[in-house]
């Protein structure tokens, strides 16, 4: 189907190079000690890398090339950690002194590694310290680290290595992801080839970032995107899956999770899973939490179908997931709190549109009190407890229901009291105190 549908083409060299065969032996064994490498062991301290640097200046008489090499790279290496470190970079704030000393470092780590290579043979070490320096310095970098990579993967000792367990092997496989993704991409939109192998090897970068001890959600979220939107979702999924066992209080993997489960399973099937995480032996604060969120976007869904009975089990569910994660942990209460107040002011907006208003003021009523700050949250409907108040108060009126009607506004009353923003009404209600906006009718005509 290739020669007549571009997508199929598409799909045809990214299943290709994905199911090239397993990485080669030298990359199995780096993945390995990268998944054994804890984080502490990888994250070098400053003083390190100043006592590395000594170590690196004080060569014995009459040194061989090898050691000469050795050292510059060692130099060159620490140079760079030091030109990167958040505290001797000082922050966009920081004095001109300060930034010309981090561009006098990447000048040094460079110089450092033009020296191991003319001392020895080129290697990925010296590559990676010099596209590394010249990303850092808005320089053409991409063809440095893609053959300090390249390099990386056949080198047997680079599993030996502070460079490919610690941060700079981590930046080079994230550059090199980068790089490969903007090719593959550049190259898709534009309807040109590109090899099957260069799909093979962006998600090897990925999988040796998933196991690095200094790698992070960012780079899941960047693989799990790419593979979605290369057609390969099986892999793109369980991708993710070991993305959260990774990270899981990762607030983007788990929005991602729930997009994933509402498309294959829908709402029930997005219930399900979560509960069941939640209630596995073991299970913590965390799993508790993200459940309750889980059945609150649920509720939302439910509420959109005009499904009420369903979207107040949801709801319910929410409350008693976060209520548990209170439990299981006093750290996650404010969230908890506040996202459980939702979930109240979420079905007292059900029990109103089922006219029965007197039991939506209780439930608001519940959510003032559990958390006052929640009550002008908007959810996905744009709803939020003051705005479902103000309806039901009027109803509540209407119905002659004074003794429920003076307890709601009693609520109201308190906010006001603890804070007169939260009875603000939303933004999108509010007209822009501008000039523009001043010159025009309240159905946005211009006068």
């Amino acid at each position: 189907m290739a020669p007549d549908f571009p997508r199929a083409k598409s799909l045809s060299v990214t299943l290709r190079g994905l199911d090239a065969g397993p990485m080669h032996e030298e990359v199995q064994k780096l993945a390995q000690k990268l998944g054994a490498t804890a984080r502490v062991d990888a994250a070098v301290k400053r003083y390190e890398i100043e006592a590395r640097l000594e170590q690196a200046s004080a060569l014995a008489p009459d040194p061989t090339a090898a050691e000469v090499a050795e050292a510059e790279t060692v130099r060159a290496e620490a140079m760079l950690r030091l030109a990167v470190d958040p505290a001797s970079a000082g922050g966009p704030a920081a004095s001109a002194t300060a930034k010309r000393i981090t561009e006098l470092r990447f000048m040094e780590a460079k110089e450092a590694a033009l020296a191991a290579e003319a001392a020895a043979a080129h290697n990925w070490r010296t590559q990676a310290v010099r596209g590394l320096a010249a990303f850092y310095t808005s320089e053409p970098w991409k063809e440095q680290i893609v053959a300090s990579f390249r390099g990386m993967q056949v080198d047997p000792d680079a599993l030996n290595t502070d460079a490919a367990t610690g941060w700079i092997g981590m930046a080079l496989m994230s550059l090199f992801a980068d790089a490969r993704v903007d090719s593959i991409r550049q190259a898709a939109r534009g309807g040109r080839d590109w090899a099957a192998e260069e799909m093979g090897e962006v998600n090897t970068a990925f999988d040796l970032l998933s196991q690095h001890p200094l790698g992070t959600d960012e780079q899941v979220q960047k693989h799990y995107d790419f593979l979605i939107r290369m057609g390969a979702r099986r892999r793109a999924f369980g991708a993710l899956e070991r993305g959260l066992q990774r990270f899981p209080a990762s607030w983007p993997l788990h929005a991602r999770l729930r997009e994933r489960l509402l498309y294959s399973r829908g709402v029930e099937g997005l219930l399900k899973a979560y509960a069941e995480t939640a209630s596995r032996p073991g299970a913590d604060a965390t799993d508790a939490w993200f459940a309750g969120y889980a059945a609150l976007v649920g509720g939302e869904f439910r509420r959109r179908r005009s499904e009420p009975d369903g979207a107040l089990l949801c709801y319910e569910a929410a409350k008693a997931h976060f209520d548990a994660s209170i439990q299981r942990d006093l750290s996650t209460a404010d969230s908890a709190k506040h996202y459980g107040a939702m979930a109240l002011a979420g079905m007292a907006r059900v029990k109103f549109e089922q006219s029965d208003p007197k039991a939506s003021a209780e439930l608001l009523m519940a959510s003032f009190e559990l958390m006052p700050a929640a009550s002008n949250a908007l959810d996905g409907l744009n709803a939020s407890g003051v705005t479902t108040s103000l309806l039901v108060l009027a109803k509540l009126k209407e119905l002659n229901e004074q003794e429920s009607a003076a307890r709601l506004q009693g609520g109201l009353d308190v906010l006001k009291a603890l804070d007169p923003a939260l009875l603000a009404p939303p933004a999108f209600e509010t007209v822009p105190n501008t000039p523009e906006a001043r010159n025009r009718d309240r159905r946005g005509r211009r006068r």
